[in-house]
């Protein structure tokens, strides 16, 4: 550790708006680095952890703007995210100025990015599309250093963030313009989440053959129907039985959305997202 603290420590300092699953992480990654690192989040215990840890903290998005060079944003939702940034009286932009950034980690939909840079650049502030993915799940590839990020912005912008990137996760791809990672994103994510409902309709399936949950994932795990649900059962099958499906929704939704503006049809993933939402017998289906 004391290696990646010698190359990387600089004088940036970083924000960080939303210390849930992924934005705790990549914070606490700062700060192992020796980055300075300003914290802001509703959750107080949160707060503490990575007060604890060695991070300042804001009290708002306002007053974190004028502690930092950049702000890292990890929040769940679109709504959250413009309170974040757009709030007149407490939003980072009321209190930013020109020449700052905003890499967006949240995945809100291209439209979100998009209004939000719009209102960036009044400021003189750049914003990053820098939505999250990984080898594993994003907050287990935060912590372990290993976030996939996709990128939409100009190239001078991710110049400017890209050592902040790299701090959890040297797989960049600059897939185009703000909003265009967003885009990306979504459709990984749908397919990702059409795998894990195939692959939960088989695990049952099979089981009802009299196949053991481990048996099952060993075969499926030899033989062509090998994939990445699968490979991570116990994950994805601990994720299905979990009380919260709003964020896979939520991403199903807009990848639909986002391919009927782009004049496709996403039949599985609209099925998925059926099951899910309204029959309640899918893999994520309301409890």
């Amino acid at each position: 550790m004391q290696d990646r603290v010698e190359k990387n420590s600089s004088e940036l300092r970083l924000g960080f708006l939303g210390l849930g699953a992924v934005g705790a992480p990549m914070a606490r990654n700062a700060l192992e680095d020796g980055r300075t690192v300003v914290v802001c989040d509703p959750d107080g215990a949160a707060v503490q952890r990575l007060q604890a840890a060695g991070a300042a903290v804001a009290e708002t998005a306002r007053g974190l703007a004028g502690e930092v060079d950049m702000v890292q944003v990890a929040v769940a939702t679109g709504e959250q995210l413009e309170a974040a940034l757009l709030d007149p009286a407490e939003g980072f932009l009321a209190g930013a100025r020109p020449g700052q950034a905003v890499i967006i980690h949240s995945t809100v939909g291209a439209q979100v990015c998009a209004a939000i840079a719009k209102e960036a650049q009044r400021a003189g502030v750049a914003v990053v599309d820098a939505p999250v993915t990984g080898p594993d799940s994003a907050p287990q590839s935060a912590a372990r250093r290993e976030v996939t990020t996709l990128v939409g912005c100009e190239p001078e912008a991710l110049a400017q963030v890209r050592e902040a990137l790299e701090i959890s996760g040297s797989a960049i791809f600059h897939v185009g313009a703000v909003g265009d990672a967003q885009s990306v994103k979504l459709a990984a994510n749908a397919l990702a989440l059409v795998q894990m409902q195939a692959t939960h309709e088989t695990m049952q399936l099979l089981a009802r053959l009299g196949i053991g949950s481990a048996d099952a994932a060993a075969i499926l795990s030899a033989s062509s129907a090998s994939n990445w649900a699968v490979a991570h059962w116990d994950m994805v099958s601990q994720a299905g039985r979990a009380a919260s499906r709003a964020i896979p929704a939520k991403d199903l939704e807009l990848a639909v959305e986002t391919a009927q503006a782009a004049g496709l049809r996403l039949d599985l993933a609209e099925r998925v997202r059926y099951s899910m939402s309204e029959a309640g017998h899918g893999f994520l289906a309301p409890s």
